[in-house]
């Protein structure tokens, strides 16, 4: 089964057919949209390669996930949210 695609019917169920509760939502990731990280990022003021930079990835890698062709995981979605967090906070002191 290595390097084989998962099929639908290979996911974790329940009996009744519904995902046990140790698998999250995708709406508990709380990842950004396309959008949301452009507009974050114009809104500080800041170039991707400043954002690349904070984050620990390369400019290019910021580009593709603002115009929505990759997503960020979830472990880089959630330091651009405390980056950019971060980054209001600062300017509303």
């Amino acid at each position: 089964m290595r390097g084989e695609k998962m099929r639908s019917d290979d996911l974790p169920t329940e009996s009744d057919g519904t995902a046990p509760s140790w698998v999250p939502h995708p709406s508990d990731y709380n990842v950004p949209t396309p959008e949301d990280l452009r507009r974050l990022r114009e809104e500080s003021g800041l170039s991707l390669r400043d954002v690349a930079a904070k984050v620990g990835v390369n400019k290019d890698s910021i580009r593709r996930w603002e115009l929505g062709e990759t997503e960020p995981s979830l472990g880089n979605g959630r330091d651009l949210l405390h980056f950019y967090q971060a980054e209001i906070e600062e300017e509303e002191e």
